[in-house]
């Protein structure tokens, strides 16, 4: 078995607020049923003022434990996941294991895997020279498309709960995974009872 970290950063007390109350008993038991190690990290790994803390993600190898792990899966916090979700696919070597937004021409970087080592800091350190202020995926998308290191994850790991879009049906009427409310306290709600009402 690959030894795996999952990973979460929930900083602020009304994320961490929502995430216990919605997520977390549903991350941690994901992480044992498949054998990984819960990490929750709760203060910032990098000072970045002129950054969204969502950039946090990019800052991993930052942390020393990280090089313990031969993969890391990073999972933004509002996400639910499925009782009967399987384990996490092991990233290929070099690459990252992402999530695709908006088709396939964006990373959504609230779903993502990789093995740590050199080149992956590279991607990282690279995206954090952009400057954008507020959409890191947007800049890991660039490097990613730059280096040709992207690895498309299959789709039922990450289910975006849009309501008022086409989005809704396949999170509503499509077996899936994971649920991405995207920070929506009525949306994180209406996916637990969804969850629930499907015994998922």
């Amino acid at each position: 078995m690959t030894k795996t970290a999952l990973v979460t950063i929930v900083i602020g007390e009304a994320y961490q607020k929502l995430f216990q109350r919605y997520a977390a008993k549903r991350f941690r038991a994901y992480a044992e049923r498949c054998g990984y190690d819960a990490k929750i990290i709760s203060e910032k790994i990098r000072d970045m003022p002129d950054k969204k803390l969502t950039w946090q993600k990019m800052c991993l190898a930052d942390l020393p434990w990280l090089q313990e792990y031969e993969q890391v899966i990073i999972l933004d916090s509002d996400i639910l996941i499925a009782r009967d979700a399987p384990p996490f696919p092991v990233a290929p070597a070099g690459k990252i294991l992402a999530a695709l937004d908006k088709g396939a021409f964006q990373v959504n970087s609230g779903v993502m895997a990789y093995r740590p080592g050199t080149e992956i800091t590279a991607i990282m350190n690279e995206t954090l020279k952009d400057t954008e202020p507020y959409w890191d995926q947007r800049a890991l998308t660039k490097v990613l498309q730059g280096t040709g290191r992207l690895q498309p994850l299959d789709p039922r790991f990450h289910c975006m709960f849009y309501v008022r879009s086409w989005w809704i049906f396949p999170a509503l009427f499509r077996r899936n995974w994971f649920y991405h409310a995207l920070c929506s306290k009525k949306k994180l709600a209406l996916i637990e009872w969804l969850l629930l009402g499907r015994r998922r």
